[in-house]
């Protein structure tokens, strides 16, 4: 697993259609008991240098950290594929 930075994303409208997908995403959210999985991408934010989180893309699965804890949700194929074209990265079923 790299922590490469793949690519920058400043555009306003982008980031506000990947908070959207966020945050019309708000049930099934867990505490796994087994630890957090590692997703394939992860977009971290920021506000400046300021960490604010991050939300991790892999084939079955979002996992995010918030509120002090990771969580982590099912994906179901469509919305995979519609965060991987909105953030511009092959989608990670072709991996």
């Amino acid at each position: 697993m790299s922590k490469t930075t793949v690519k920058t994303i400043a555009d306003g409208t982008v980031i506000a259609q990947i908070a959207d997908f966020a945050q019309t995403r708000t049930t099934g959210w867990s505490t796994p008991a087994g630890g957090t999985p590692v997703a394939e991408y992860t977009l971290d934010f920021y506000a400046g240098d300021r960490f604010l989180g991050h939300l991790g893309l892999d084939k079955t699965f979002i996992e995010s950290q918030g509120c002090d804890n990771f969580v982590v949700r099912k994906i179901e194929e469509a919305d995979r594929r519609m965060i991987s074209k909105l953030v511009g990265l092959p989608d990670v079923s072709s991996q």
